[in-house]
């Protein structure tokens, strides 16, 4: 599903992808960090 989303990207000239996942998420962080590389960014939210 990622490289299709990839795909339709390129396709309409994106120049990047990027998706956020939970950092308790290990399963995922694995898949992740084979096909793409953590950006070094770390969300913060405050609810208001």
């Amino acid at each position: 599903m990622i490289e299709a989303v990839a795909d339709l990207a390129r396709a309409n000239d994106a120049g990047r992808l990027y998706w956020m996942t939970h950092e308790t998420n290990a399963t995922a962080r694995r898949l992740y960090d084979r096909i793409a590389e953590r950006s070094g960014f770390i969300q913060y939210r405050k609810p208001l």
